[in-house]
């Protein structure tokens, strides 16, 4: 049931997205990370990160969407899926130079280690 929420969260992000309601989809891609980081699911994730990158790319705000891009890699090697990250390193150009990752990731190692 936990990933159904993600993804019900990530689909409504995209409706909202095709439908030129930015506000609406922003908070729903956001939601949609949330709710799979808060649930564990790290490709689920990377996945949301990924489609929110696409988003803020065709919004032309490049700095944010490399953000979630470098996100989105990050939890692919964090589940495992080492084709899948090198995949998205090389298909959104990313380097060492670009900006760290989303604060929703930072804080999602930040409760894990809390919990520990």
């Amino acid at each position: 049931k936990d990933v159904i929420e993600s993804k019900s969260l990530l689909l409504q992000a995209e409706y909202h997205a095709v439908s030129c309601e930015i506000s609406k989809a922003r908070a729903s891609f956001e939601a949609s990370i949330k709710s799979a980081r808060d649930h564990g699911y790290t490709n689920e994730q990377g996945l949301a990160f990924e489609r929110y990158g696409t988003f803020l790319e065709a919004l032309v705000e490049t700095t944010e969407a490399s953000v979630c891009y470098k996100s989105a890699h990050v939890c692919y090697l964090q589940w495992g899926a080492l084709a899948l990250a090198e995949h998205v390193w090389k298909k959104y150009k990313l380097s060492t130079c670009n900006e760290g990752v989303h604060p929703l990731l930072i804080s999602a190692a930040v409760a894990k280690h809390a919990r520990s």
